[in-house]
């Protein structure tokens, strides 16, 4: 077992571990960090960057260093947290644990907003671009597609693989096939969201192999 903490000696202070996966360099992701580091600064705690807290926390005898944890909570770390007796708070989305304190990024009203934006800009025709299966692209396709319905808009959708890019990008010739197919069935002008800014370069490029103008004749709302 254990040693009992020592986060009720009011001399000591609470050390709290945060890690999240920046191998993407997500805004939302590095201002988790930066705001969470200054609460810490605040509130005199400390903030450790651990990439290995999953092992950190096992119990060997030893103290377990931390008093809580901010993470991309995976199953290994909530079972190490859990046996360790140290809160987690999960900051991923697609954590495939259950029953933990999360905070996440509101990807549905962010759908809303684009739509807020681009209904504002005077679009009437609208589409979608996203990545297929995940969580974070359906429910902001659900934000947008619902505050699209309020005003009797219809909204065009094309979906795809995550990790089309990954490897020899086999699937490339396809997705692009598909793409210039889609674009071909707007009637601009017309205000597309994508989910992921990278892809927004993509349909650029199509839209211009097309003489289509941007953003005159389609307007790109990229995210994450």
């Amino acid at each position: 077992m254990p040693k009992p903490s020592k986060g009720t000696d009011e001399s000591r202070r609470r050390r709290v571990a945060i890690w999240l996966d920046l191998d993407w360099g997500l805004k939302r992701e590095l201002e988790v960090y930066a705001g969470f580091q200054s609460y810490a600064d605040r509130a005199g705690c400390e903030s450790t960057i651990d990439p290995a807290v999953e092992r950190t926390l096992v119990p060997n005898g030893e103290e377990i260093p931390y008093d809580g944890v901010v993470a991309r909570v995976t199953p290994e770390m909530a079972e190490a947290a859990r046996l360790g007796g140290v809160p987690v708070v999960n900051v991923w989305l697609h954590s495939p644990v259950d029953g933990i304190p999360s905070v996440v990024a509101d990807f549905e009203a962010s759908g809303a907003m684009a739509a807020a934006h681009l209904l504002g800009r005077g679009f009437r025709q609208f589409g979608f671009l996203g990545f297929q299966r995940l969580k974070d692209v359906s429910l902001q396709l659900k934000g947008f597609q619902s505050a699209l319905r309020k005003g009797g808009f219809p909204c065009s959708v094309y979906r795809f693989p995550h990790g089309l890019l990954s490897g020899s990008a086999v699937g490339w010739e396809e997705f692009v096939t598909g793409l210039r197919a889609w674009i071909d069935t707007w009637k601009p002008p017309i205000g597309i969201v994508v989910s992921d800014d990278l892809y927004c370069r993509f349909l650029i490029d199509a839209c211009r192999s097309k003489g289509l103008n941007v953003p005159t004749d389609v307007a790109i709302v990229g995210s994450d």
